[in-house]
């Protein structure tokens, strides 16, 4: 990963530089240790943060372990975890979106919403709030 990393903050060198990767799971598939995993990410994320820039790390849960989950909620400013409705399928509502972002002072603000993904567009609502239900 040393390569790719070297690789990466070659062309990160603009102040306000944004860095998203969509799948960082894909490194666990790929047989990288959880250590190596978690050392590239920190290191990307402290690199875009001297450039006063923003990084965003995607996972997907299905591959990704509880431990690299876990740390990127630790290290993370803001996270956002979509799951499916705890008490199954519905018509008007997709899904559950849980938004976790830190404070200054280290402290949490957990939000949650409801979503329910149309033909081009994804409409966010606070529970309770559905068509269905009003």
């Amino acid at each position: 990963l040393e390569e790719l990393y070297n690789e990466m903050i070659s062309v990160l060198t603009s102040p306000g530089t944004l860095l998203i990767i969509d799948n960082i799971s894909i490194l666990q598939c790929l047989g990288f240790s959880h250590r190596d995993i978690n050392m590239f990410v920190q290191k990307l994320r402290n690199h875009t943060k001297s450039l006063e820039g923003l990084f965003v790390c995607c996972a997907s849960s299905d591959a990704f372990s509880t431990e690299h989950a876990n740390y990127l909620s630790r290290i993370s400013d803001l996270g956002l975890s979509v799951d499916d409705l705890s008490t199954g399928k519905s018509r008007d509502v997709s899904g559950h979106l849980t938004v976790n972002q830190r404070k200054e002072d280290g402290s949490q603000n957990v939000t949650g919403y409801h979503f329910r993904i149309e033909d081009r567009s994804v409409k966010i609502f606070p529970p309770g709030t559905s068509s269905a239900v009003l």
